[in-house]
């Protein structure tokens, strides 16, 4: 089961930035390497799928993604973004990865 945890019920300046950034984000952190490198860290300390995973400032779902394809889709993971245009994008992702439902 996947959750998706939005973590502010008013828009906080800080979400408001990531709100913005969204749409671009995945794009932006992947030329610089981070999906290659959370994929890298799953294989060094893989995570126990059978537990409850929480990605917490999970922004386009990278991680989360990273240790689906490395682990599995865990019993029980939760997504916690305080920007919701963030999950949103994470959720797509996710759910192009079979994931989410």
């Amino acid at each position: 089961m996947t959750e998706l945890a939005h973590t502010a019920s008013a828009p906080t300046p800080l979400a408001r930035a990531y709100d913005t950034a969204a749409a671009t984000w995945h794009e932006a952190i992947s030329r610089l390497g981070y999906p290659a490198a959370y994929r890298a860290l799953l294989a060094e300390c893989p995570p126990d799928p059978r537990g409850h995973i929480a990605d917490v400032g999970t922004g386009s779902g990278a991680f989360a993604l990273a240790l689906i394809e490395s682990t599995g889709v865990p019993e029980r993971l939760t997504l916690i973004d305080p920007s919701q245009a963030m999950l949103d994008q994470a959720a797509g992702r996710l759910r192009r990865a079979g994931a989410v439902p």
